[in-house]
This record gives C-alpha cells, sequence and structure tokens, in this order.
C-alpha cells in the first residue's frame, strides 16, 4: 500500500472501495455492497455490515462474504481486505429426470409423486461419492433470486454428499410465495417435500439439525411471517435445533409440530399413517409457552428429559475453583456487586472469554466503563494470554492480535448508543436484535448506573428498580440468555484499619430488588494491599442448585493478562 492512501481518513478509503454511508461516525450502519448488490435481483438489500470504532472500519457482506477493514491514517497500518472464495459451485452439472431410474421407486415408496419429484427439480447425476462414481439423486439448491448454488448428492446406499465451497441457502427457498404469512421449517429434504403435499411455504435447514452456527438465519427475513412452523426429526438433534431456531427467530411466532409415537419424522408419518395424519400433526402444532396459559401437556416431554437426564446443569466459567459455587445456565440473571475498583467488570469479561472459547458462547456487550478499542484489547489480552501494551512482560505480536480481534468478531457484539438514550428498554431492544441475528447466548450490562434510568413522576426508585428487574429477567427467560448485570453498592465507609466492609446483597445501591430479583448474586472482593494478586469471590444468593451453591472462593489475578486463575495455598471456604 503507498504512502498516499495511509493519508485518508476512513470515509476517504471506504469511499474509494465504493462504500458509501450515511454517516461515519462511530457506530454500526448497514449499507448495500458493491461486490454483490447490483448483480442481485433485490439489489437495495442492505447486504453489508460495517463497524466504525475510534481506531478504524470493518466491513462484512452477509450474501458475498467480501470483508476487510481500514484503519486511521494516524495508526499507519495497512489494511486487510478478505475476498472471501465465492459462496457459489463453478459448475452445476445438468440432471436427468428420476423416471425409469432406481430413485423414482425410492420416492414412490415414501409417498412422494414423480411429479412432485420433477416439479421440484430434483433429479439424478453421475458423482463422485463414497470413494466411487454412481448415479446419485441430486437436490438442487437454488437462493431467493432462483439462481442454483448448490447440490447435495444421495446414492442408493444413503451416503450424501455436496459441492464444495458452496452457498448454503435452505432447500426450496426459492418456491416461497411472499403473499403468505406462515412458513414451515424441516430438517433434509425428503422432509421437504413430504411437507408441500400440506402447505405451500416449506424450507429445509441447510446443513442438518447439527449446525450450531446456522449463519444462513443472517440472510433470511423472518420478521414478514406471523407464525412459523417448527417441523425437526424427533431426535436429540432435532430437538436441539428446534428450541435454537425458536430462540433465534422469536418464540412468540413459533409453533412446534409433533409427530405420533414411532415416528421420528414427516416423512415416516406419511409412510407409517397416511396424509390425513400428517395433515393432523400440522393442524394440532403447539405453540411455544411464552405468555399464556398452557395445560401441563405442553412441558410433559421437558419434564420426562428432566427426569430421564436429571436437573440441567449450568456450564462451566472455565475458572476450576470457580465452577465449585457458580456455573452459568440460561435464561437467569446475575448481579455482580462489591467496592470501587474491586475488579467487577474485568472479573466479567474473563468469564465471557473463557466461555466463548470452551462453549462457543456469543456475548453482547453494553458496557460504559471503557471505549471499545480498549475494550476489545482488553479481551484480546485474555485471550492470547499476553499484554497488549509495552511493560516488563513482551507484548503479543501484530499478527496474534490480528487473530484475536478475528477471533472475538466471531463471539462478541457491543451494544453502542450514539443516537439514543441509554435507557434499559433501549439495550433491551438491541440485546434482543443481536439475539435473533446472531444467536448470542450472553449480556453483559456494566453498569447499572451508566443507564439513563427515565423513572416515571410518582413512581419510587423500588418500584422502578423493580420494574427494570422483571424487564430483565422476562426478556432472559423469553430468549433462553445469561445477563450479568454490574451494580454498585451504596456508598461505604472504610472501617478504623481503612479496610471496606463486604459487600452484602441489601447493600447494592437503588433498591433491595436487585436482590430479591436476581437468580445469582456474585460479590467481588479484592485485597488492596499493594502487590497482592488475591480475588476472593462470594456466591451471596442462589436461586437453583444447579447453577452453584453458596460459599467463596479464591482466585489470583493476573493485571499482564486480566486471567483468574486458581489461588494456591487459599482453600475454598
Amino acid at each position: 500500500m503507498n504512502d498516499i492512501t495511509l493519508t485518508k481518513t476512513i470515509d476517504q478509503q471506504l469511499n474509494d472501495k465504493s462504500i458509501n454511508l450515511r454517516h461515519y461516525d462511530v457506530g454500526q450502519q448497514k449499507t448495500t455492497c458493491p461486490e454483490c448488490s447490483q448483480q442481485r435481483k433485490n439489489s437495495r438489500d442492505l447486504c453489508l455490515s460495517i463497524n466504525i470504532n475510534e481506531e478504524g472500519a470493518r466491513w462484512r457482506c452477509h450474501h458475498c462474504l467480501w470483508e476487510g477493514n481500514v484503519w486511521k491514517a494516524s495508526l499507519k497500518r495497512p489494511p486487510t481486505i478478505r475476498k472471501a472464495t465465492p459462496k457459489k459451485p463453478a459448475i452445476i452439472p445438468n440432471t436427468k429426470s428420476v423416471r425409469g431410474t432406481w430413485a423414482e421407486k425410492f420416492f414412490n415408496e415414501r409417498g412422494i409423486a414423480t411429479e412432485s419429484v420433477d416439479k421440484f427439480g430434483v433429479g439424478m447425476v453421475s458423482h463422485f461419492v463414497n470413494n466411487k462414481r454412481q448415479d446419485c439423486v441430486a437436490f438442487v439448491y437454488k437462493n431467493q433470486d432462483g439462481v442454483p448454488v448448490n447440490i447435495k448428492f444421495r446414492t442408493p446406499d444413503k451416503h450424501y454428499a455436496q459441492l464444495p465451497d458452496c452457498e448454503r441457502v435452505p432447500y426450496l427457498i426459492d418456491c416461497l410465495n411472499t403473499e403468505e404469512d406462515s412458513i414451515l421449517i424441516c430438517e433434509g429434504e425428503m422432509d421437504a417435500l413430504t411437507w408441500k403435499l400440506i402447505t405451500e411455504n416449506v424450507i429445509s435447514i441447510p446443513d442438518g439439525a447439527s449446525d450450531r452456527k446456522m449463519e444462513w438465519l443472517a440472510t433470511f427475513e423472518f420478521n414478514k411471517y406471523k407464525r412459523i412452523y417448527l417441523a425437526l426429526d424427533n431426535d436429540d438433534a432435532g430437538i436441539q435445533c428446534r428450541e435454537e431456531l425458536a430462540r433465534r427467530i422469536g418464540r412468540e411466532r413459533c409453533f412446534t409440530i409433533a409427530y405420533p409415537e414411532g415416528c421420528k419424522d414427516a416423512n415416516e408419518v406419511l409412510c407409517k399413517h397416511d396424509r390425513t395424519a400428517l395433515q393432523q400433526t400440522f393442524d394440532t402444532a403447539e405453540p411455544y409457552p411464552i405468555k399464556s396459559l398452557y395445560t401441563a401437556n405442553g412441558f410433559m416431554e421437558e419434564g420426562l428429559q428432566l427426569y430421564r437426564g436429571g436437573l440441567r446443569r449450568g456450564l462451566s466459567t472455565g475458572i476450576e475453583t470457580l465452577d465449585e459455587i457458580f456455573l452459568v445456565r440460561p435464561a437467569e440473571v446475575t448481579i455482580c456487586s462489591g467496592v470501587p475498583n474491586c475488579g467487577k467488570s474485568e472479573f466479567i469479561d474473563a468469564i465471557a472469554v473463557n466461555m466463548a472459547d470452551k462453549h462457543d458462547y456469543k456475548w453482547a456487550i453494553c458496557s460504559f466503563e471503557n471505549p471499545v478499542s480498549e475494550h476489545l484489547n482488553k479481551l484480546a489480552e485474555k485471550k492470547v494470554g499476553k499484554p497488549t501494551r509495552d511493560g516488563s512482560t513482551p507484548k503479543m505480536d501484530e499478527e496474534e492480535l490480528l487473530d484475536a480481534y478475528d477471533w472475538l468478531a466471531q463471539h462478541f457484539f457491543f451494544i453502542r448508543s450514539e443516537d439514543e438514550s441509554p435507557t434499559i428498554d433501549w439495550c433491551l431492544e438491541a440485546s434482543i436484535s443481536s439475539v435473533l441475528r446472531y444467536g448470542v447466548n450472553a449480556i453483559i450490562l456494566d453498569p447499572y448506573n451508566e443507564f439513563d434510568h427515565q423513572r416515571p413522576s410518582g413512581m419510587t426508585e423500588t418500584e422502578y428498580v423493580s420494574q427494570m428487574m422483571s424487564k430483565i429477567k422476562r426478556f432472559a427467560q423469553t430468549y433462553g440468555v445469561h445477563v450479568f448485570f454490574v451494580a454498585h453498592p451504596a456508598k461505604m465507609r472504610r472501617s478504623a484499619d481503612g479496610e471496606f466492609p463486604l459487600v452484602e446483597p441489601y447493600d447494592i445501591a437503588g433498591s433491595a430488588n436487585f436482590a430479591n430479583k436476581a437468580d445469582v448474586i456474585l460479590i467481588v472482593e479484592r485485597d488492596f494491599t499493594q502487590g497482592s494478586k488475591d480475588v476472593r469471590i462470594h456466591t451471596k444468593k442462589m436461586r437453583f442448585k444447579q447453577s452453584g451453591s453458596l460459599g467463596s472462593v479464591d482466585l489470583e489475578y493476573n493485571p499482564i493478562n486480566g486471567r483468574y486463575s486458581k489461588a494456591f495455598g487459599y482453600p475454598t471456604i
């Protein structure tokens, strides 16, 4: 890169790449992609996401996967542009009709007429599968514009393959009726063809129930559908996939389909029973229990799972000693408190990085403690285990930092208030978006006193906090996320020897309802003696025993990389 580019401003560098924005302030925006939008049917789709921070700008297209970044001239750092391999096959092989082949008999025996097979473009093709070339059923995947982008192959002995480096789109997404306000999501091409006998708008997830990332969700608009039927396989993987889809799409619009005893999927219902039985499963689909009153029938399956598998324990924090008294579970709210400068935010960040690394957890952070660039580097230090600043310990090199940035971009999302007052309601709306679009598993709100609390006239602070905590708990339960909420204690006086007393749940400033309505209360206690690295974590409330127990553990804090570890020589209390 030449010196001229290094002197250009962020907006000039972006304009050079034909990325045009409404403004160039710090924050996130969406716009059209100069790489692919003009070639698409929906040329106005805002598929390019761009994030501008204090150091530069980073972008990624959710359609063609073009990504890159630019930096402020003062940093004198060359940009990185990653032109991803287009997610489209170079060649779509020509297929022939299934008529007169083994595949025609296969489909007919499973209740799928040859006319339906032909209608939806299913054909035969010779392809190399399972170490040999053979005649395969070819399911042609097309995008929403009707352009073929992938083929999945099935052999007579149930081996599968697909074209490499292809775009992942739901099967039959090109056949949707845009006038309909409902859609059914199933698992597998056979089920999709089966459900087409019952309802018009059907899609099948592209990579099966084991695909936990579900990147295809970011490119598909579900908001226009009032009813979304989830017809996943009746096995562990299908049940987990159904729950994740409901969480990401929004449970309030989802209906779950239950199959008769002995049937794993829709095609088995059709083969073992008949079309009427399949229609019955559709007509009796149950809504997810969110707002209304339901009979016990809707919870029997979940109750049996608890009975057979025991109570669902929380996930490890990545800090071995801490796991003895605290585990992280979905749909719970944890209040973290402690005296000023005890390291509350550092502690929660350490848990976040550990869980992102250990469990592939995704986090949305609404924090007012640091600029995003500073916060990003602190998280990078915890990930790499090295500092980002010069000091007695050698700092990580630039390649290590860039690798950490790439990893953080997949697991951390920042909620920033640029044009809005940072109210709790505003933050929860942004948090809902992070869950639906990116599959976020946990939220950090840090701290309570930095939010704009627009308490109505005549409402006491106690009433306000009660209402606010109810909203946060309802959000956590509805979307299956864990919320970490940092709250400072009321002003505390030091003792005669200069020590702060241990913070108790009802010391938290604002209201006793922090303690009353939280599921978990963590208190961070730091030894302020010069040179000490000792930190003690207390669990002062634990609503559910599967989340942990009341107690205390001693940890050692590493100020160089921000990590926490077991404090040797300090027993668990």
